[in-house]
């Protein structure tokens, strides 16, 4: 886990964005909350708390912390920076898994995507031009269909 993560889900900042999540939806908005799988920018609050594990439990954890909150979706980013990439079959993976959790929730994954070059996700097929690696930023093409990018 991070340095922050003592507020990072703590009581008074679930409270806190409870009530920011309930307003907004008494005004006819729907809410999400951007939690990057494993970007790490500042403080952001990742779906991937310190170093990636082999397993999806943690990640499991915070996004229950977040569909508690009452929200209707929780958007995400891909890669470690908005300039370097991860593993793709990992990436994809935590997507797929990240999707079916949130859905089985009745909420949705909205994927943003970066709009950097020289990032190539090796091995899958761009498919525009089968001959070619994917950019990385829109690995998912290869994801769960569920997941809006």
């Amino acid at each position: 886990t991070s340095p922050d993560d003592s507020f990072s889900t703590s009581p008074a900042r679930h409270r806190r964005l409870s009530e920011l999540v309930t307003m907004a939806q008494e005004w006819g908005l729907q809410v999400s909350i951007d939690a990057p799988i494993n970007l790490q920018q500042q403080h952001a609050f990742r779906l991937q708390a310190g170093q990636p594990s082999k397993t999806h439990s943690a990640i499991m954890r915070r996004l229950e912390w977040l569909c508690s909150l009452g929200l209707d979706m929780v958007s995400t980013e891909i890669g470690s920076t908005e300039f370097s990439k991860t593993d793709p079959s990992q990436t994809v993976e935590l997507l797929n898994t990240t999707v079916a959790y949130l859905a089985s929730r009745g909420k949705r994954l909205v994927v943003k995507n970066h709009a950097s070059t020289q990032q190539l996700a090796k091995g899958y097929p761009d498919p525009l031009d089968p001959s070619k690696d994917l950019n990385f930023n829109y690995i998912t093409y290869y994801a769960d269909k569920r997941a809006v990018s």
